[in-house]
């Protein structure tokens, strides 16, 4: 199977008689609302625990079957995360004025991502996470009134300037030397950068 974050649902595809082309599609997620930006949703990213992740939702986003009344609805960005048929869709943390782009996780589990304007306000902050459960990060003000916190805003593992993260992975390979073994790599779109973490 296929999974595939296409606004405003997250979808499987499947091939069901092994042609190489898919017969069937299934909305297994939500509703996210689509602007015409590429900011509603991105992912799905297959987690170590099996679960897919999924980033974006500044845009308005509904949790659950998307044919019935959705559980949880917002307009609050974070990453979310589902089991691969949709079920049991949970919130895992709250972050960035706009746009949370990729989830990567560590060998232990532990789930980082880069946030495009994770501060607005002198001036444009993108930034590198580690994306908490239940954490709440830097948000648009008019919307901390709609998450829970239990203590301070959490703050980034980096600030890059107006960078536009593209993306970032754990390196799991072995071509570069053992010194870059599960080290993550996240890319810059506007600097046409990689950098190592």
């Amino acid at each position: 199977s296929l999974y595939v974050c296409s606004a405003p649902y997250l979808w499987r595809f499947d091939d069901v008689d092994g042609d190489g082309r898919s017969e069937q599609r299934h909305r297994l997620l939500g509703k996210f609302t689509f602007t015409g930006q590429s900011d509603s949703m991105h992912g799905p990213v297959l987690g170590p625990d099996g679960r897919l992740y999924i980033c974006g939702g500044q845009n308005g986003w509904a949790l659950g079957d998307p044919d019935s009344d959705p559980e949880t609805e917002s307009d609050v960005p974070g990453v979310f995360s589902c089991w691969p048929d949709g079920s049991d869709a949970e919130v895992l943390a709250y972050g960035g004025f706009h746009n949370p782009v990729e989830a990567t996780f560590t060998s232990e589990g532990e789930v980082f991502g880069t946030v495009a304007v994770h501060y607005k306000f002198p001036r444009r902050r993108d930034a590198v996470l580690h994306w908490i459960y239940g954490g709440v990060f830097n948000l648009n003000p008019v919307k901390y009134s709609r998450v829970k916190r239990t203590g301070e805003i959490l703050t980034p593992l980096s600030y890059r300037g107006h960078v536009a993260p593209a993306g970032n992975t754990r390196y799991r390979g072995t071509q570069f030397g053992p010194e870059y073994r599960d080290n993550i790599f996240f890319a810059e779109f506007n600097t046409h950068k990689v950098y190592r973490l």
